[in-house]
C-alpha cells in the first residue's frame, strides 16, 4: 500500500513539473520555436514554407529582412521619419552634398524673345541648376509671361511661369504647372516676401502658405538679378485643396479681395460686388462657375460681412473659420503691410454643412511691407491692420472682446516661438547668403535712389547689410511694441 502512495506522489510531481519545464525550455535554451509545429526547431522535422521567411519567420509579404534601414534610427529607411538629403541619404545636418551657392533657374525663350506682355506667353526651355541633384532639371518645355501689378511697371519685371506638365520644384512633395517669380525691386533687402512667408509657414492657422525659394534668375543667358520662385495662388494639390461641385452650397472657392478688380475684370463674371467690398472669384471659373455659384457667393460673404459687422462673437463664429483669421491677422500686423486695407487679400470658403467657414490665406505680396511704403506711417510703431485705414473686417473683429482675447492669447504663443525664429532665420539667411544677394545690385545699382514706395530712411541706406540690418531692427522694434500693446503694457 506504502509502494502505492508513494508512486502516485512520483507521477504527480511528474506530471505538475514536467508541463512547466517543457514549456519553459525553448525560453530558458533560447531555442526557437517551429512556426508549424511550435516545437524547438532542432528537433522538429517540419519544413517551414515558402511563403514564410526562414530568418524572421514573419510572412514574407510582412517581412523587413532586405530592406535597407536607416543607419540613424535603425527603422526601416521608408518608414523612418529622418530628414534626409535625397541624394547622399545623410541627415540634412550631415549633408555631404556639395553646391557652389544659390539655385540657378535658367530660361531660354524661343529665338530669344523678348517677355514683354502679362497675357501672353513665350514658349521657353528652362533649367534648374546649382541645388541638389534630385531638384535639377534640363531643357524642360515651358511658357513665361509677365506678372504683377505695380511691380510689373518697375525696370525689373516679374514673371510666371507654366510648364507644360506638372512638376515639382526644389523637393516640394506635390507638383504644379504654374509658379511665380517675384522680383521685389521695391525691396532692397529682398526678403520681406520671404520672411513673411516663412513666418506663415511657421503657423498652422491657414490651410496653404505658400513656399518659396530665392534663386538666381538667367533668362535667355543674361543674369536678371534674385528672384523668389513660389507657389502660384491657385487651386491645386499643395495649395489651395478645394472640391468642386455643381452645387454651389457644397462648392469650394478661392477668392481674393482686390480694389483693383473693377480695373481689371467684368462684374458678375470676374468678380462681384459684396457690400461694397470688391471680391475676385478665381476658383471655380470659366464655365465651371455658373450663375448659381455667383449668386450663390454674394449672398453667403454678405452673409458673413454682416456677422462681422454685428460685433457678436457667435454670429461672427457662423461665418468665420477663427484660426486662419488670427493668424492671417497677426502676420499682417506684424509687417504692418500696407496691401491689408483691400489690395491681394486671399481667403477660401472650405467645408460643408455646419463646417462651412470663410478661411483667410494665402498670404502673399509683403515687399513693401515692415517699414517700407512711404505712404502710410510706416514706422515699427502703432496699429495698422486693425487701423481705420487698416482692413474694416479685422477692425471690427478686434472691437468684439472674445475674438480679441483669443488674438491676444495666440500673440503669446507664437511671440517667443515662431515671430523671433522668423526674425532670426531672415537675417541669418541673408548673411549666409550675402554674395548672391549683393550680386543682385550689380545689375540694379538701386542703393540710395528711390524706387517707388521706398521710405527716406531706406533710400539712404548705400549697403545690402545695411538694408537686412533695416528689417530686421524695424521687426524686432515692431515685435517689442505690439507686445506692449497687447499685454497692456
Amino acid at each position: 500500500m506504502k509502494i502505492k502512495i508513494i508512486i502516485a506522489i512520483i507521477l504527480s510531481v511528474v506530471l505538475l513539473f514536467g508541463v512547466s519545464l517543457s514549456a519553459c525550455e525553448n525560453t530558458v535554451s533560447g531555442i526557437p520555436d517551429c512556426v508549424v509545429c511550435g516545437e524547438p526547431e532542432e528537433s522538429c522535422g517540419c519544413e517551414v514554407p515558402e511563403t514564410v521567411c526562414p530568418d524572421c519567420k514573419e510572412e514574407r509579404e510582412d517581412c523587413t529582412c532586405g530592406l535597407p534601414k536607416c543607419a540613424d534610427c535603425g527603422e526601416i529607411e521608408e518608414k523612418c521619419a529622418c530628414i534626409k538629403c535625397p541624394d547622399c541619404r545623410n541627415l540634412e545636418n550631415n549633408c555631404t552634398c556639395v553646391f557652389n551657392g544659390f539655385p540657378a533657374l535658367h530660361i531660354n525663350t524661343r529665338n530669344n524673345a523678348p517677355v514683354n506682355s502679362k497675357e501672353i506667353y513665350v514658349p521657353a526651355s528652362v533649367s534648374f541648376r546649382n541645388t541638389r541633384k534630385s531638384y535639377t532639371f534640363e531643357g524642360v518645355s515651358a511658357g513665361v509671361r509677365g506678372r504683377g501689378n505695380s511691380s510689373w511697371g518697375l525696370d525689373k519685371k516679374p514673371y510666371r511661369l507654366r510648364f507644360d506638365d506638372r512638376r515639382p520644384m526644389m523637393g516640394a512633395d506635390y507638383a504644379a504647372r504654374s509658379w511665380t517669380l517675384i522680383a521685389n525691386h521695391s525691396d532692397k533687402a529682398l526678403l520681406r516676401n520671404y520672411s513673411a512667408y516663412h513666418l506663415s509657414r511657421q503657423l498652422d492657422g491657414m490651410y496653404f502658405s505658400p513656399n518659396s525659394w530665392c534663386v538666381d534668375l538667367y533668362l535667355n543667358g543674361s543674369y536678371r538679378g534674385v528672384y523668389l520662385l513660389c507657389d502660384q495662388m491657385q487651386q491645386n494639390a499643395g495649395r489651395a485643396e478645394l472640391t468642386y461641385d455643381p452645387d454651389p452650397a457644397k462648392c469650394e472657392y478661392l477668392l481674393e479681395w482686390d480694389w483693383r478688380s473693377p480695373d481689371e475684370g467684368v462684374e458678375n463674371r470676374d468678380w462681384i460686388n459684396v457690400n461694397g467690398l470688391p471680391i475676385a472669384m478665381k476658383y471655380p471659373s470659366g464655365a465651371a462657375l455658373t450663375t448659381a455659384h455667383i449668386n450663390y457667393l454674394r449672398s453667403y460673404l454678405a452673409n458673413t460681412d454682416n456677422a462681422i459687422n454685428s460685433q457678436s462673437y457667435t454670429q461672427a463664429s457662423n461665418y468665420i473659420h477663427e484660426k486662419s483669421f488670427i493668424d492671417y491677422f497677426l502676420v499682417q500686423e506684424l509687417y504692418k503691410n500696407v496691401d491689408v486695407n483691400g489690395l491681394s487679400l486671399w481667403f477660401q470658403i472650405k467645408g460643408q454643412g455646419a463646417e462651412r467657414r470663410v478661411q483667410m490665406g494665402p498670404i502673399w505680396d509683403f515687399d513693401i511691407a515692415a517699414g517700407n511704403a512711404d505712404y502710410i506711417p510706416y514706422g515699427p510703431t502703432g496699429l495698422w491692420a486693425e487701423s481705420d485705414r487698416g482692413n474694416s473686417w479685422f477692425r471690427r473683429l478686434m472691437r468684439i472682446p472674445q475674438f480679441k482675447a483669443n488674438t491676444v492669447a495666440r500673440w503669446n504663443e507664437i511671440k517667443d516661438n515662431q515671430i523671433e525664429n522668423t526674425i532670426q532665420h531672415t537675417g541669418e539667411y541673408a548673411l549666409e547668403y550675402k554674395q548672391y544677394f549683393e550680386r543682385n545690385f550689380t545689375v540694379w545699382p538701386i542703393f540710395y535712389t528711390y524706387v517707388w514706395p521706398n521710405p527716406h530712411e531706406v533710400v539712404a541706406i548705400r549697403t545690402y547689410t545695411g538694408q537686412v540690418d533695416y528689417l530686421t531692427g524695424w521687426l524686432k522694434t515692431r515685435r517689442i511694441w505690439l507686445d506692449n500693446y497687447y499685454n497692456g503694457r
